[in-house]
């Protein structure tokens, strides 16, 4: 295993979108996962009161901000049960994702997965143990194989924090909701916990597979959301956790700063959580940018294998008569970044992952692995 240094430092440059240590801020960015669609015009009609606000403090308890989350989350999975005491607010997911991880003693991670879940765990000096998913027979959703492996590697140890991720990212692969209740019911005789992240959980089409319809169940869940992906808004930091256990609640609150979210990031999240349009609209673009995506890499003959997504994300595996070095400059020299999978283990050099965008996009990447294979 990478030594803390090191995990620390990828932690940092391992991330899609750097386009700007590429030297170029106009290429097509098809590593980062954000939702394309346009701001809507209500956010910047608003701009003007918005500015308004933030010459004072924003409420300390941020009573309106989670109002506006709990209507919602309601409206998102068609209940009425997201009250405002079951949510967190914090600096991103990424500052929710930390906070939990420091209280507890140890974390599983179920590999691949989103590589600040172990940065977080190494910055703590927590006790690391890792679970490695077969994608090959784990293929679109995850079920009872995948909840043994993290059964089995927990062992017998309580407080412990299994980090998951629904849609995962990178393959995109979603939870049976059977399959995770039973983890959790499991894990809760060890008082032990889940921390999902749902930050692309909007993509999942049927709400119904969400973990947010177990928070009222098990008291051992908390699931991460934020506005970054789904709404398109990675620079303005706000994410935000749901759980109905109030003691996890207020000992992640103790770690954070003093209005750790600005009043900025609270006003745009209430127009755009506000915005049914908005939410429908991206949904049903995704779902049909997707599938375009999708028969774009298997028409293109490069990959051995283009893994199941439930997200705005392909991941897929470069068949081994191409180098996988080669095809990803390649498509840099084309004005196409795509992100190579090589720090997610176990994936190799040879997986990447490709960013839904519209359907132009998704055509232009055609061209380019079209142009590719002739260069062989």
């Amino acid at each position: 295993m990478d030594n803390r240094k090191d995990l620390l430092k990828k932690s940092r440059t391992h991330h899609g979108g750097d386009i700007y240590s590429k030297g170029h801020e106009d290429l097509i960015d098809l590593s980062s996962n954000i939702n394309p669609m346009k701001i809507p015009g209500k956010v910047y009609e608003k701009l003007p009161e918005i500015l308004e606000k933030a010459g004072r403090y924003p409420d300390i308890e941020y009573s309106e901000l989670k109002e506006n989350i709990s209507d919602y989350l309601n409206y998102l999975t068609g209940t009425q049960k997201f009250v405002k005491e079951y949510i967190t607010v914090g600096c991103g997911a990424v500052d929710l994702i930390d906070k939990t991880i420091s209280l507890f003693d140890h974390i599983v991670i179920l590999r691949p997965s989103f590589s600040e879940y172990t940065a977080s765990a190494v910055r703590y000096n927590k006790e690391i143990i890792f679970a490695d998913r077969d994608m090959e027979s784990e293929r679109g959703v995850l079920k009872d194989s995948a909840a043994k492996k993290i059964l089995n590697a927990s062992g017998q140890r309580e407080n412990t924090l299994v980090c998951l991720c629904s849609p995962n990212n990178p393959d995109g692969a979603v939870w049976d909701i059977n399959a995770l209740q039973n983890l959790l019911f499991e894990l809760k005789k060890k008082n032990s916990s889940v921390m999902m992240d749902e930050t692309f959980g909007e993509y999942m089409g049927d709400m119904n597979a969400s973990s947010l319809h177990l928070t009222g169940k098990f008291s051992n869940l908390i699931v991460i959301k934020a506005l970054t992906k789904f709404f398109g808004l990675p620079g303005v930091r706000l994410g935000y956790g749901i759980t109905s256990d109030e003691k996890l609640s207020e000992r992640i609150s103790e770690k954070q700063t003093t209005w750790n979210v600005g009043t900025f990031a609270s006003e745009i999240a209430g127009i755009m959580m506000r915005d049914r349009e908005y939410i429908g609209k991206s949904i049903e673009i995704n779902r049909e940018r997707r599938s375009f995506l999708e028969e774009i890499l298997e028409r293109s003959d490069l990959f051995e294998e283009i893994f199941p997504s439930h997200s705005d994300f392909i991941t897929a595996e470069l068949k081994g008569t191409y180098n996988p070095h080669s095809f990803s400059e390649f498509l840099l020299h084309k004005g196409i970044l795509v992100r190579n999978l090589s720090d997610m283990f176990p994936l190799g050099d040879s997986h990447f992952r490709f960013a839904v965008k519209d359907n132009g996009i998704s055509l232009k990447l055609s061209e380019a692995m079209d142009a590719f294979k002739n260069t062989i």
